[in-house]
């Protein structure tokens, strides 16, 4: 009977450590999406804050920040200060909008390359992503013929 009790107990916070990953992933695909919608070159931590559920702790939420950071997407602005919490984090973060479209910019690369050098691609670097999207089945398509 004891042992029983224990595995629920092992089941149970093992569960809890999964969905608190998939929290965090939310959070962060969450904040990156706003980032990329999001007009103004610089961005309060409060605003950020906002956008979570709720679900997630503190801590999660400065390892996201934390993490957008070190990828480059976020700049701390050092003259707004910190929050003052146990994990300090900066009022205000500097949006480096270029770094949010990485992955895209990366795709659009390996296209140019694959597809007939005739077929420009370079415009999709300034346009948004769901232009590329959108269009990319029919440069899929007119590759093809050339």
């Amino acid at each position: 009977m004891l042992e029983n009790v224990k595995m629920i107990k092992y089941n149970k916070n093992k569960s809890c450590s999964i969905s608190k990953e998939k929290v965090k992933t939310y959070g962060k695909k969450t904040i990156i999406e706003y980032l990329k919608t999001y007009k103004r070159n610089t961005i309060p931590l409060s605003q950020l804050e906002n956008l979570l559920t709720g679900r997630e702790t503190y801590e999660d939420f400065a390892d996201v920040v934390e993490n957008l950071v070190d990828k480059g997407i976020l700049i701390p602005i050092n003259s707004h200060g910190t929050n003052g919490k146990s994990i300090p984090l900066y009022n205000t973060y500097r949006i480096i909008k270029f770094n949010l479209r990485e992955t895209l910019n990366s795709e659009i690369q390996y296209y140019s390359i694959k597809f007939n050098p005739n077929i420009q691609l370079d415009i999709y670097f300034s346009l948004d992503e769901e232009e590329w999207y959108k269009d990319l089945p029919y440069i899929e398509k007119k590759s093809t013929f050339i």
